[in-house]
C-alpha cells in the first residue's frame, strides 16, 4: 500500500480510493440483498385475503363464481373441465377421491383435462391490495391418472403460477411446480409462491398455466385456493441477565419475566408485519412493586429510608450474580385528608348504610370515617326520596266471562313514568293507564308504576272475578190465568247470554206445543211460552222443555226440565 501511495500521483490515488469505495458499497448492497432475500415469510394467521374452496353439494357442481377459466365447463373432453365432489369422473382413467378441504362433505374441487398443449386454465384479478406488500399464493393440485393409464406412460401436469400487474402486463413472479407425478391414490399437493406488489400497485391477476404437452394424461385437480399476506418470521433468544435493567422490549411490548412471546412489527410502507418470536431465558429482575400508604403529617420508614411525602424509588439487591442484581420498585403514597361526596336517591322502604349510621329520609348527613389505610376522611351524603303512589279504580271487580270493563289508574308524585299491567290477559294495552279488559279468567291484575327520574316505583291491584256464565233459570210452574201472576214461562238468563237459538215445549205424549228460534236476547228476560197452543189454552199438566243457548263467547249451553202448568 505505501508503494502505491508514494508512486501514483495525486490524482490516481485519488481514483483508487474512489473505486475501493464503490467496490465496498457494492459489497454492502450485496449482502443486504442477501440477507433480505434469505428472510422466508408465512402465511399471515388472520383470515386470508381471498379463499376459495368451491363450495358443497351434489354433483354436477355449478361453474365457480370466482376467476376465470380459459376451459370448456361442463365436460371431461379434452379442454374441459367440471365441477364435482367425486374425481373418478373417467372410468378406469381416474383415481376416485374427495375434494381437498378438510371436514367437507361432498365437497367440490375442479377437474380439468388439459388441452392438446400448454395452456391457461384458471386467472383470477385480486384488487384492494396493498403497495410494496408480500403475499403468498397458495393452491393445492392433484393428479388424477391412475398409474395404469396411458399403457402406464401418461403425460404429466406441470403448472406454472405467474404474478402480474395489470395496468402494465409487468410480470412480478413466474415459477413452476415442475412435474406432478402420477401416484397409487389421488394426493393432493400444496404449491405455494410469494411476490411482492409495486410501489402504488393495488392490483394483481395470478394465471395457472398447464405446460405439459399434449397427449395422453394430463389430468388434473384443484382445489382451496388462498391469497394471504406474507409476513417475515424472526426467532430471538435473550436472557434477562444480559440487560442492563432486567427489561427487554419488543416494538411497544416490554417483558421482565421469563416466557416465550409473539410481536408483531409493522413495516414501515407495506401492509406486512416481521413477527418475532422472543424467548427470554433466566430469572425475573424487577421485583413486583411494593405500595405503602400513610397518612399525610405522619412519618413512614421503609427499607432504611424515612418519608414524610409521597415518593417513588428502585431498591438494588443482590440477584443470582454479581452482575445481575433484582431491581425492587417501591411506590410511597402520603394519603391527605379524604371527602367523598355521594347523591343517594332511596326508594320507599329503603335505607343507607355510612359507617355505622343508617339513613332512609331526605337530607344532608355528613360522617367522619377512616379510609383503608387509617387516615381521616368525611363522607357528605345527600339523601333524595322520591314518591310515587298508584291507584286503580276499581279495585275489586266481579263480571261475566265475556264481558267487557275499563281499569282507570291514577298516578301522584311525578308526572314522568312508565306503566305496566301484569294478570291473566285480556286487555287491550299493558302500558297505558285505562286499558278495556275482556273477561277471560279470574285472578289478580297488577299495575306497576315506575317513576323515570328516580326509578322508584309503586304499585297496584285490582281483584278480577270472572263468572262462568251458567245460570239459567226458568220456574217450575206458571199459572196462565190472567191474574197478572205467573200468566208466561218465561226464561232468565246472565247478560252473557246473547242468543237463543231454540226453544221447544212438549206434552206429556210428546207432541210440541211451543217453540223459538233464533232469538236475540237482549237483557235477563225473555217472556217465554203464554200457555196457549194455537189460541187454545193448554190443559193443566206437566210439560217438557229443551233450551240452547250462545253466549257472547260463541260457546253453547243447553238445558232441558219439566214445567207444571196450572188453571
Amino acid at each position: 500500500m505505501s508503494y502505491l501511495s508514494n508512486s501514483l500521483p495525486s490524482g490516481d490515488l485519488c481514483l483508487l480510493n474512489m473505486i475501493r469505495f464503490y467496490l465496498l458499497v457494492s459489497l454492502l448492497q450485496f449482502w443486504v440483498a442477501t440477507l433480505l432475500r434469505a428472510q422466508e415469510c408465512v402465511a399471515d394467521p388472520g383470515p386470508a385475503v381471498f379463499f376459495e374452496d368451491f363450495g358443497s353439494g351434489p354433483n354436477p357442481g355449478l361453474a365457480p363464481s370466482s376467476g376465470s377459466i380459459g376451459f370448456i365447463f361442463g365436460t371431461t373432453n379434452p379442454n374441459g373441465y367440471i365441477v364435482a365432489n367425486r374425481s373418478g369422473r373417467e372410468d378406469q382413467l381416474w383415481h376416485d377421491g374427495p375434494d381437498h378441504t378438510e371436514g367437507d362433505t361432498d365437497g367440490y374441487m375442479l377437474l380439468f383435462n388439459a388441452s392438446d398443449g400448454p395452456s391457461a386454465f384458471y386467472r383470477s384479478t385480486f384488487t384492494g391490495l396493498c403497495p410494496t406488500t408480500d403475499y403468498i399464493f397458495t393452491c393445492y393440485l392433484a393428479n388424477l391418472m391412475v398409474p395404469t393409464s396411458c399403457i402406464g406412460n401418461p403425460v404429466h401436469p406441470e403448472v406454472r403460477f405467474t404474478a402480474i400487474d395489470p395496468s402494465d402486463e409487468t410480470v412480478l413472479l413466474s415459477t413452476t411446480t415442475r412435474q406432478i407425478l402420477v401416484r397409487s391414490r389421488l394426493e393432493w399437493h400444496e404449491f405455494s409462491f410469494r411476490f411482492r406488489t409495486r410501489p402504488n400497485q393495488s392490483e394483481v391477476y395470478i394465471q395457472l398455466t398447464n405446460e405439459a404437452p399434449g397427449g395422453c394424461g394430463n389430468a388434473l385437480g384443484m382445489d382451496d385456493l388462498s391469497l394471504s399476506l406474507c409476513n417475515i418470521q424472526q426467532t430471538q433468544t435473550l436472557d434477562l441477565c444480559d440487560t442492563p435493567d432486567g427489561r427487554i422490549q419488543v416494538g411497544s411490548s416490554i417483558y421482565t419475566t421469563p416466557g416465550t412471546y409473539l410481536d408483531a412489527l409493522p413495516l414501515p410502507n407495506s401492509c406486512n408485519d416481521t413477527l418475532i418470536t422472543t424467548i427470554i431465558n433466566g430469572e425475573q429482575r424487577r421485583l413486583p412493586s411494593l405500595r405503602y400508604t400513610f397518612c399525610q403529617g405522619d412519618v413512614l420508614e421503609v427499607a432504611g429510608r424515612t418519608f414524610t411525602s409521597s415518593a417513588s424509588f428502585v431498591d438494588t439487591l443482590p440477584g443470582p450474580s454479581a452482575d445481575c442484581p433484582f431491581y425492587q420498585a417501591y411506590e410511597i403514597s402520603a394519603q391527605a385528608p379524604q371527602t367523598y361526596p355521594q347523591d343517594i336517591i332511596l326508594c320507599p322502604g329503603e335505607s343507607i348504610r355510612v359507617g355505622t349510621k343508617v339513613y332512609a329520609q331526605a337530607g344532608v348527613y355528613i360522617d367522619s370515617l377512616l379510609t383503608a389505610a387509617g387516615c381521616d376522611s368525611v363522607v357528605i351524603t345527600s339523601v333524595q326520596t322520591p314518591t310515587i303512589q298508584v291507584e286503580v279504580i276499581p279495585d275489586i271487580l266481579s263480571i261475566e266471562l265475556g264481558q267487557r270493563a275499563v281499569l282507570n289508574a291514577s298516578v301522584q308524585g311525578t308526572t314522568d313514568f312508565v306503566l305496566t299491567w301484569q294478570g291473566p290477559g285480556g286487555l287491550s294495552c299493558t302500558d297505558c293507564a285505562s286499558p278495556l279488559l275482556v273477561a277471560q279468567a279470574s285472578g289478580p291484575y297488577q299495575l306497576i308504576a315506575t317513576d323515570l327520574d328516580s326509578g322508584c316505583s309503586d304499585s297496584a291491584v285490582v281483584v278480577v272475578s270472572v263468572l262462568n256464565c251458567e245460570e239459567v233459570f226458568i220456574p217450575n210452574a206458571f199459572s196462565p190465568n190472567f191474574d197478572q201472576f205467573n200468566d208466561q214461562l218465561e226464561l232468565f238468563t246472565e247478560d252473557c247470554f246473547t242468543r237463543l237459538i231454540s226453544w221447544r215445549i212438549f206434552d206429556r205424549w210428546g207432541a210440541q206445543v211451543y217453540e223459538v228460534i233464533d232469538n236475540p236476547l237482549s237483557g235477563h228476560r225473555f217472556p217465554g211460552w203464554d200457555g196457549f197452543v194455537r189460541g187454545q189454552p193448554a190443559p193443566q199438566g206437566v210439560y217438557s222443555y229443551q233450551l240452547l243457548l250462545e253466549r257472547d263467547n260463541g260457546t253453547l249451553k243447553k238445558v232441558s226440565g219439566e214445567v207444571v202448568l196450572l188453571r
